[in-house]
Order: C-alpha cells, then structure tokens, then sequence
C-alpha cells in the first residue's frame, strides 16, 4: 500500500495530480480542487497517499495532511460512502465542519455537498455522530500552524456567546462552516458570528 509518496508535481489533471518519483515514475493522484490549490506553487511536495483497491484497478487519493488521509479513510468505511463522495465532502467541508455538524445533528450542512439528499445527509450525520470518540482518536492531531489562531479565537468566541445565554449546540450548529478568517479581531469574529447566529435562530422561529 502506498501511504506517501514525494516527488516532483508534473502536471495538473481535470480531478487532480501527476506526481513523479525521484525513480521516474509518474503517479496519477486523485485530489480535491482545493487540495491541488495548495501544492499548486510547490515543485517538490510530499503528498498523503490513501490507496483504494476494487476489482482490478488501483487509486491513488491524495490529501495535503495525514490528518485528512486518515479521515478519508474512516469516512469509506461508512456504507454508502465510497471514495468520491468521501472527497466530494472534503472538497466541500472542513474536518472541522464535519465533525461539528454532526455533533450538531445538523444535517442540512452535509446537503451542501453536490449529490447529497436528505436521506444522505442524515445518514451521514449519525454515522459520523457514532464515529465522533474514534475519529477523535484515531486523527493526528493538528500542528501549532494550524491550531492557532483559528481554534483559540472561535472557542473563546463560541464562550462568550454563550455567556450571553445562547444555548451551545445552537451556537455550535450555526456556527458550521462560519469563515473563521486569519488576521481578524476576535471582537471582529464574534461580531460576525453574532449576526450568523442571530439569523440562524430568526429562521428557525
């Protein structure tokens, strides 16, 4: 099985990557758009390798971490979920995001994701739900690059809403897929997410 592979990026193909080996040998690697967006400036890349097997023919998935390899992974094993919806899902969503919402019970979030219906999206939410304690054990945990700021202002931002009497799994469910951007005030993000909420819990009177 191949779990990584490093490399020269040789070209750019209409669902993903070439990478070519040190040896000369060429690789087609399946990827999310944003995924090939991030090694798109990148002659030399090491790129996680999720290697999926049926009948005859052999894929290759790449990811940009190990933490949304093994995610990849966990979410094929979900009956119904095979290798391209499981991409579809991370091209659309976030680990995050996904986690959250089905913490949530929110799934309205996973219908944003092309090809999924109600019936999926529910599915997706209790599956995933029952999922939550081994995916949390199962999934690298994230770099300082990536834990800060982004995790550190909207926990003190989903706090401080809190405070204010919003109940917490609203505050969470509304809180799926908020653009938690880089650089801003943590006054700036909770004013914003005071907004989304407000009109979240508007729509649902």
């Amino acid at each position: 099985m191949i779990y990584q592979l490093r490399g020269t990026l040789t070209a750019r193909t209409p669902h993903g990557l070439v990478l070519t080996t040190a040896a000369g040998v060429g690789y087609q690697v399946l990827c999310a758009a944003r995924t090939a967006d991030f090694f798109a400036d990148q002659q030399q890349a090491e790129v996680w390798i999720f290697t999926h097997m049926k009948d005859s023919s052999l894929c290759l998935y790449g990811f940009s971490t190990q933490r949304e390899r093994e995610f990849f992974g966990e979410l094929t094993t979900i009956s119904g979920v095979g290798p391209k919806l499981a991409l579809l899902l991370l091209e659309a969503l976030t680990i995050d995001d996904i986690l959250q919402a089905a913490r949530a019970e929110e799934h309205r979030t996973f219908m944003q994701v092309s090809g999924v219906g109600e019936r999926t999206a529910r599915k997706l939410t209790l599956e995933i739900k029952h999922r939550l304690t081994k995916l949390q054990s199962l999934l690298p945990p994230l770099t300082t690059e990536q834990v800060a700021p982004h995790v550190q202002q909207q926990e003190e931002v989903v706090s401080a809403l809190l405070n204010m009497g919003f109940v917490e799994k609203s505050v969470r469910s509304a809180l799926v897929g908020f653009n938690w951007q880089r650089g801003e005030s943590t006054a700036v993000l909770l004013r914003q997410a005071l907004q989304t909420l407000t009109h979240s819990v508007a729509q649902e009177v």
